[in-house]
């Protein structure tokens, strides 16, 4: 029953997308832009950790680690993403230790920005609250 029931919010937001076309292609876009992000981030991670990887491997294999990282078995995909990137690495020859390597610099470089705007908002917040 609470299964149905996402089921039912997420067609609805479905039928609202049809209704309004040009909303479905913004977030399309918006989706395709954070892809292109990651991707570009893991190919500049790796180049940081000397692991020579195709850039057009990177586009094939990061939508889907990144997919992956999205199932609810672990906290923030931790786990799932880095045995991900271990095994299609794997597949062009990345020893396992820098597919690793690769994977945990790929999901600390958006924490680390996270944490550089947390710590931002919140001194902008306490000099608003000053008298």
């Amino acid at each position: 029953s609470l299964l149905y029931a996402g089921l039912g919010r997420r067609e609805e937001a479905l039928r609202g997308y049809l209704r309004r076309p040009k909303d479905l292609l913004g977030a399309l876009g918006m989706s395709g832009v954070i892809q292109i992000t990651w991707i570009l981030m893991f190919a500049a991670a790796a180049r940081g950790l000397n692991i020579r990887v195709p850039l057009l491997f990177l586009v094939l294999v990061i939508p889907i680690i990144m997919l992956v990282s999205q199932v609810p078995v672990s906290l923030n995909g931790w786990g799932v993403r880095e045995s991900a990137t271990v095994l299609l690495l794997g597949r062009v020859g990345v020893p396992a230790a820098h597919a690793l390597s690769l994977s945990l610099v790929g999901a600390v470089m958006p924490f680390i920005g996270a944490a550089a705007g947390a710590a931002l908002f919140l001194a902008r917040r306490r000099k608003k609250t000053r008298p």
